[in-house]
């Protein structure tokens, strides 16, 4: 790890800035070797008599003391600072000296920006609102993560899982959207993003105005209403014409088929429940089925369905198996 990045992780921790997974890669840095042990003591002992002392700092006169100190050696020779008895003056030297971190403590303590992390566990759907008014529903398992009030030359968030996007418009601030393995860009639109770090499938699905994707290093795709992109590592495919029902219905939990063709509602099926469905034989998708259900179950839809129409099912982890005979 760059010595920039320790000293970064360095100073969010001693001043109480620093997200768990900072933490984890600093505390993998201490464990080590023991002089980073020794290097992170030094700093927080430092930080902490910079906080008794008062802040009363002549820049120009600490570095004219470290030059003066630095020109007149012949030979190369280690300085040793007292850390106990300085005044806030040598501390602040010290500080230059020690890792050229007098900028960088007025960064990270003034001016870091706030992290936010939202979550929604199992069973839920969490809806947000972002400080620039785009509102977002997070599926169970999903996590958004962004920093500061989104007030940049871009509105930077990152997502891992499953989340639909109702985006503020504002044309100057572009919106981006970091998945594990690719990038969504957007101005003001809605949308749906499929990115667990899991699973090796991404994808994009746009109900309003316009979205470019890009996934795992592939070709930009530029998308508009009604247009789903799925990457994988290996291919990916365009699906036209998908419906919008099919994308908000797990953001209400209902569940809402009208003489739909058995095809669409595997399709809503799908991306409700996060499922995969087979077909067995492939005539009975033009099968027609009406039903409304409010916050169902998986097995409790096939089973009326199976009831209506001829089919059976089996269900095999996220796979569901469909057998059964043309529809008359």
């Amino acid at each position: 790890m760059e010595t920039e990045d320790i000293n970064s992780l360095i100073i969010k921790k001693i001043t109480g800035k620093i997200n768990r997974d900072d933490e984890l890669k600093l505390e993998e840095w201490i464990m080590s070797h023991p002089s980073n042990q020794k290097q992170f003591d030094d700093f927080e002992r430092i930080w902490n008599q910079a906080e008794r002392e008062p802040l009363t700092i002549d820049t120009d006169k600490a570095w004219q003391k470290i030059n003066k100190q630095l020109l007149t050696v012949n030979e190369p020779k280690q300085i040793t600072l007292p850390f106990y008895k300085q005044s806030w003056f040598n501390i602040a030297a010290s500080l230059l000296l020690f890792a050229g971190l007098g900028t960088l403590l007025y960064i990270f303590v003034l001016n870091q920006p706030e992290f936010y992390k939202v979550s929604a566990s199992a069973g839920e759907i969490k809806q947000l609102e972002l400080p620039d008014g785009s509102k977002i529903w997070l599926k169970e398992y999903s996590t958004l993560s962004y920093e500061g009030e989104l007030n940049g030359a871009q509105r930077k968030v990152t997502l891992n899982g499953m989340a639909y996007f109702e985006v503020a418009k504002d044309a100057a601030h572009p919106f981006i959207v970091k998945t594990p393995n690719g990038e969504v860009k957007v101005l003001g639109t809605a949308f749906e993003i499929f990115a667990y770090g899991t699973d090796s499938v991404e994808r994009v699905t746009v109900t309003e105005g316009k979205v470019s994707f890009t996934a795992f290093n592939q070709t930009e795709v530029v998308l508009t209403p009604n247009q789903e992109q799925v990457f994988t590592p290996h291919l990916q495919y365009t699906k036209l014409n998908v419906p919008s029902a099919s994308l908000t219905s797990w953001i209400n939990t209902k569940l809402d088929f009208n003489n739909d063709s058995l095809g669409l509602v595997a399709d809503k099926l799908e991306r409700y429940f996060n499922i995969k469905i087979v077909f067995e034989n492939p005539g009975i998708k033009s099968c027609s089925f009406t039903g409304k259900f409010d916050n169902p179950q998986l097995s409790e839809v096939l089973t009326v369905i199976s009831k209506v129409l001829p089919i059976t099912y089996v269900i095999k982890g996220n796979m569901v198996f469909i057998k059964g005979n043309t529809c008359q």
